[in-house]
């Protein structure tokens, strides 16, 4: 599953989430890490430790030592990706609107039938609430290129 597909599966985290109505106190407590001034939270952390788990397994069957294994490799990449993207805004990289318009057409096919159909509207506010998601991720493409 590519970088892309990652970040598919954060998108569709994301909109199950609702951290916005929670407490400031349980915002804080759903951050995992933070580097610079970007914080990892909880459900970026599952979403990766989602992706590096084998889809045909079901997490029950996955082991201990495999789950605290992949743990570590999910914070890791995690850190990893914040700092490209710090490193690409260091070098004044930016995303110009088309960039960002496809690269959010592009993670909207790929997050399935229900995402890629949606209407100009509904397309509007998605993008406005994960804009720097977006904008982050093709940073970093930039930056590994």
């Amino acid at each position: 599953m590519g970088t892309t597909a990652v970040f598919a599966a954060l998108l569709v985290t994301l909109a199950q989430a609702s951290p916005a109505s929670a407490p400031d106190a349980q915002v804080q407590e759903q951050i995992v890490a933070r580097v610079g001034d970007q914080e990892v939270s909880r459900d970026d952390f599952m979403a990766e430790l989602n992706r590096l788990i084998p889809e045909s397994f079901f997490h029950g069957n996955v082991s201990a030592d495999v789950r605290r294994g992949l743990h570590g490799q999910a914070l890791e990449s995690l850190l990893e990706k914040c700092l490209i993207h710090q490193e690409a805004l260091a070098l004044g990289m930016t995303a110009s609107e088309s960039e960002i318009d496809e690269e959010f057409s592009r993670t909207l096919e790929k997050a399935g039938p229900r995402y890629a159909a949606v209407s100009n509207e509904e397309r509007a506010s998605l993008l406005e609430s994960y804009r720097g998601l977006v904008v982050r991720r093709i940073l970093r493409d930039k930056n590994e290129r």
